[in-house]
C-alpha cells in the first residue's frame, strides 16, 4: 500500500521560497531575516522597572517592563524621580545577572545613592559624559566591545543615559573651551538626531536596551490644560520605542532646621503619575501610579488597586477592601493602610496579570468585514468626525 503524499499548501511553498531567498540575501546583509526570526525587532527578554504599575504602562504586563533591544525614555521635570526609577531598574537588572552601565551627564548618582536603593555599585559601570558625540561614541564602543569579548559576549547588559538633556553639542563644548558664549541649538538638535539614529540600530543589533532620561516642556492649550512633551527635539522622540511622561505630587513633607537654624521643608515621599506618551509595544493610553519614598525608593506594589477593582479581584466597601480569587471567593480582607503588603497581592497577582495583559493586547486582524469597520456611523459622517469628537 503506497503512502499518501502530503499536500503542500501555497503558503508553505511561499515560506520555502522566502527562506531560500533570504539565506542567499544574508550574504550581503547578515542582519536580514524573515520577521519571525529577526533578533533586531523581536523582543526576547524584559527588565522590570521595579514597579508593577510602571511595567504595565511600558509593556502591558506586570511581569515585563523595558524590552531588551530598544531605546526607551523617561521624561519629566527635575526632581520627579527619574533617577530613582533608573536605579530601581538597575537593581532588578542586577538580580537577573545583567551588567549595568550608567552614562551620567548630570552627576545624578553616587555609590551611596545606588547602595541605598539596592544596587551594588561595585559591579556597576559609571561613565561620565559631557557631549552628545562623547556619549554616542562611548556607548557604541562599549556595546561592540562587550559583545565581541568572549568573556562578556553572552552576558546581558543594560545602558542608561541620565540625561540626554544634560549633554551639550560639540559647538557648545568648543565655545566653552574658547570662553565664547554663543550657542547653536540647531547644531545640537542635528547631533541628537544623528546620535539617536546610530544608537537605535546598535541597540537592536546587539540586543542591548538603552534607557534615557530627559526633561519636559509644556505646550499651552487655549481650551484646556497644557500638553506635556519630552524636550530635546525630534531625534530621540522618533528613535525611542516608548516615552513615559512623569509628573509627581508630593504627599509627605516635614519641616526642620538647617545648620543655620532656618526652617526648611524636606520632601519625603511622592506619588508619581506615569503616562505613556509613545509606545510601540502596546496600545497608547496607559497610565499608572507609583509611590516613591525618597529614602527607600519605589514601592513595587503600589498602583495596582484600580486594576484589581476593575477586574473583580478586590471589592471596596467603605474603608474595607475584600480580596477575592479568580472564582470570586474571598481570601482576605483589610483596610487601605495595609493594602500594599505582599500577602495581599501575591495570591492574586498572576491571575490579575492575565486579565491586564488581555486588556492591553492589540486586536487580531482576521480579514472579516466586521474587523475592518472601525468607526460607527454616529462617529463619522461623510469621512468627518462628528461634532462631539472634534
Amino acid at each position: 500500500m503506497s503512502k499518501k503524499v502530503k499536500e503542500v499548501s501555497e503558503l508553505d511553498k511561499q515560506k520555502e521560497r522566502a527562506a531560500k531567498f533570504m539565506k542567499n540575501f544574508q550574504a550581503t546583509n547578515k542582519l536580514a531575516s524573515v520577521l519571525t526570526e529577526s533578533r533586531l525587532s523581536n523582543i526576547r527578554d524584559y527588565i522590570s522597572t521595579g514597579s508593577f504599575a510602571l511595567n504595565r504602562v511600558v509593556s502591558g504586563s506586570y511581569f515585563k517592563g523595558w524590552p531588551n533591544n530598544r531605546i526607551m525614555a523617561l521624561a519629566g521635570p527635575s526632581g520627579v524621580g527619574k533617577s530613582f526609577i533608573c536605579m530601581s531598574t538597575a537593581r532588578e537588572a542586577q538580580k537577573k545577572g545583567w551588567q549595568v552601565a550608567y552614562f551620567d551627564s548630570e552627576n545624578a548618582i553616587d555609590s551611596n545613592f545606588a547602595r541605598n536603593l539596592g544596587v551594588d555599585p561595585d559591579i556597576m559601570f559609571h561613565i561620565p559624559v559631557k557631549s552628545i558625540t562623547d556619549f554616542r561614541n562611548q556607548a557604541v564602543k562599549l556595546m561592540r566591545e562587550w559583545r565581541s569579548n568572549p568573556d562578556t559576549a553572552d552576558i546581558p547588559i543594560i545602558l542608561f543615559c541620565d540625561s540626554i538633556g544634560g549633554l551639550v553639542g560639540s559647538k557648545e563644548l568648543a565655545d566653552t573651551e574658547k570662553e565664547k558664549t554663543a550657542a547653536d541649538m540647531g547644531q545640537r538638535a542635528k547631533e541628537l538626531r544623528a546620535c539617536a539614529r546610530v544608537l537605535t540600530m546598535e541597540c537592536a543589533e546587539h540586543e542591548i536596551p538603552l534607557i534615557v532620561t530627559n526633561h519636559t516642556y509644556e505646550i499651552q492649550n487655549i481650551m484646556g490644560a497644557p500638553t506635556i512633551k519630552m524636550s530635546g527635539g525630534e531625534g530621540f522622540v522618533y528613535a525611542t520605542s516608548g516615552i513615559v511622561i512623569l509628573q509627581n505630587k508630593i504627599i509627605k513633607e516635614t519641616d526642620g532646621k538647617d545648620s543655620e537654624g532656618r526652617t526648611v521643608t524636606k520632601k519625603e515621599a511622592s506619588i508619581i503619575i506615569a503616562t505613556s506618551d509613545k509606545n510601540r509595544l502596546v496600545p497608547l493610553g496607559n497610565r499608572g501610579y507609583m509611590y516613591v519614598d525618597f529614602k527607600k525608593g519605589v514601592n513595587p506594589l503600589y498602583g495596582m488597586l484600580d486594576d484589581a477593582i476593575e477586574h473583580g479581584f478586590i471589592e471596596q466597601r467603605g474603608a474595607w477592601y475584600t480580596i477575592k480569587d479568580k472564582d470570586g471567593n474571598e481570601i482576605n480582607k483589610t483596610q487601605k493602610k495595609n493594602m500594599y503588603k505582599k500577602d495581599i497581592w501575591l495570591p492574586i497577582l498572576k491571575d490579575l496579570n492575565e486579565k491586564v495583559e488581555e486588556s492591553y493586547k492589540y486586536s487580531t486582524f482576521t480579514g472579516d468585514e466586521e474587523t475592518l469597520f472601525l468607526l460607527d456611523d454616529d462617529e463619522v459622517k461623510e469621512g468627518e468626525l462628528s461634532k462631539e469628537n472634534k
